[in-house]
């Protein structure tokens, strides 16, 4: 029998992979591929399975990550802490949660903290002093690409987030990601 957290694992995982499967099966199962012309700049379609490259264009360009930075930082909040601590309430604390508008960070010359949030950014609205569970956490990170959450898991995992974003980079260069940096 499987125990909650362990269920939890498989549901994270399930996740996972058809969010970042579920849009590449779909597509490549309604049309030939190769008579498309994408336009994104850089775009790279690759058998999971045999590592084949099906598609490429400019795969090597680099690209900012988007929400790919959210699956990381699951992957990496899961591999760190495991399980353990799903039920664990964590506080919402200005660090984690405080917005900063873009003109403002822009007219800093970006010297302000890099993972404060810009008032336009993708976030669940977490207020001050607001608990929510790590198990919480992890579902606004990978539904909502919530930035708030992010910042709030990798301080729990981590100690702050600078600090997490040193291990995570560190995690995927470990899993093969040569080229990624968060």
């Amino acid at each position: 029998m499987f125990g909650a957290r362990s269920l939890f694992k498989s549901k994270i995982w399930v996740l996972v992979v058809n969010l970042l499967l579920f849009p590449v099966q779909a597509f490549c199962f309604s049309q030939d591929f190769r008579s498309l012309d994408f336009h994104g700049t850089s775009v790279l379609l690759m058998n999971g399975k045999t590592g084949q490259i099906l598609y490429a264009k400019d795969p090597h360009q680099q690209q900012y990550p988007a929400s790919l930075t959210k699956l990381g930082t699951v992957l990496y909040a899961i591999h760190k802490k495991g399980d353990s601590s799903l039920a664990t309430l964590l506080t919402g604390n200005q660090d984690a949660i405080g917005m900063i508008p873009t003109t403002k960070k822009k007219a800093s010359n970006y010297t302000t903290p890099s993972h404060w949030l810009e008032t336009n950014s993708s976030h669940i609205g977490i207020k001050r002093g607001e608990k929510l569970s790590y198990e919480t956490l992890l579902y606004a990170v990978m539904l909502a690409s919530a930035d708030d959450a992010s910042n709030m898991v990798a301080q729990h995992v981590s100690g702050s987030v600078p600090q997490f974003i040193d291990e995570l980079n560190r995690y995927l260069a470990d899993l093969g990601c040569l080229n990624t940096n968060f």
